[in-house]
């Protein structure tokens, strides 16, 4: 076998696991036949999102069950990228499966369908709503949203590496009962 890219699109699957709420683990690998990944990043969304079509033939969508509250581990590189930096990995923070898409029978016993997944971000963020004050010590904008994403208890808690530009000036902030990401996305028109 060749080194580097065969075709556009190529990708080596190093990890595909799904964790279901009830701790059982299947290996996409070896269980389920991965047909197609697709991950989504867009600049002006705050999470990454993505989906990955599966051909079922053991039965593992009713076994496990399947039902879109599982946590989804990645690990992806291209063929012809070798650094650590160039590989997808999202084994440490896996992804959360939120809905099971497209489900349609091949034959007796098989079925192929789409997993919808999100970063555990997006997650956290639906579930927490911060109610702060930042009028004391007049914070730096960069400041509060390093705050929101990584220290605050209430916040998003994220364990990945942030990197915030600089913002010039303090003010005086007050979060009114809000999703961290939805006051975070307030504060860019001021940055």
């Amino acid at each position: 076998m060749k080194d580097g890219l065969q075709y556009a699109g190529e990708f080596t699957l190093h990890e595909a696991k799904l964790f279901s709420p009830s701790g059982e683990i299947t290996d996409l690998v070896t269980d389920l036949l991965v047909d197609e990944i697709n991950i989504f990043e867009d600049m002006f969304s705050q999470f990454v999102s993505g989906s990955i079509i599966v051909a079922d033939v053991n039965d593992i969508i009713t076994e496990l069950p399947i039902m879109g509250q599982e946590r989804l581990s990645l690990k992806i590189s291209t063929p012809s990228l070798k650094e650590k930096k160039d590989i997808i990995d999202f084994t440490e923070s896996p992804f959360f499966v939120y809905r099971v898409n497209l489900r349609q029978e091949l034959s007796l016993g098989s079925q192929m369908y789409e997993l919808a997944f999100i970063s555990p971000e997006a997650i956290k963020n639906n579930n927490s709503r911060i109610s702060k004050s930042y009028i004391d010590n007049k914070a730096n904008i960069g400041e509060i949203v390093f705050d929101l994403l990584s220290e605050d208890v209430d916040g998003v808690k994220t364990n990945k590496e942030i990197f915030i530009e600089e913002t010039v000036g303090s003010r005086p902030y007050i979060v009114p009962n809000s999703h961290p990401y939805t006051f975070i996305s307030k504060l860019t028109k001021e940055a």
